[in-house]
């Protein structure tokens, strides 16, 4: 939250009033695809700001991070076969987000990869051909259960939705 506030100059206003958990350390939440991506948002000025080429994963790109990309051991999600240790989810969360970098991380140092909130990627899909603009969630959160938390669940959502259990990661190409 501490990243989107200086970038963007405020936190998102339904943040605020749902309060699912509000600090510099915590993931931002309601946050749509657009609010991420689209021209004058959050990427471009963060770009502008730092001259780096920052975006969000793609799905597959998410899913190598997650599984420990070439240190994995084969776990069930992200650091662990053991969801208590890497995850906040339904039956761990109280059904609020917490800090990031609580849990265990995994093989390669990343936190919060299972949990705590899904997370964009800029995967688009035709799964519903009637409604466009169709991204993948990656992660599970912590109103999902044990399932949603694996490195291999994904879930669908229309670019303009936004909701307390969905926020994002950001990737930058390596030098």
């Amino acid at each position: 939250q501490k990243l989107w506030e200086s970038v963007m100059g405020k936190l998102p206003n339904d943040l605020l009033t749902a309060n699912y958990g509000i600090g510099d350390d915590y993931p931002v939440y309601y946050v749509n695809f657009s609010d991420i991506c689209e021209y004058q948002q959050f990427i471009h000025k963060l770009r502008l700001a730092t001259g780096k080429d920052y975006n969000l994963p793609s799905s597959e790109e998410w899913e190598y991070a997650a599984r420990g990309g070439n240190k994995s051991k084969g776990y069930k999600y992200s650091g662990s076969d053991n969801i208590d240790e890497v995850a906040w989810y339904k039956e761990n969360s109280n059904e609020v987000l917490h800090p990031v970098g609580q849990k265990k991380a995994n093989e390669l140092g990343i936190y919060d990869m299972s949990g705590n909130v899904w997370e964009w990627t800029r995967f688009e899909t035709t799964y519903l051909i009637k409604t466009p603009h169709m991204y993948e969630i990656r992660g599970g959160s912590w109103s999902g259960n044990e399932y949603v938390c694996k490195v291999n669940s994904y879930a669908i959502k229309e670019h303009l939705t936004s909701s307390p259990d969905v926020g994002f990661r950001l990737v930058i190409p390596a030098q």
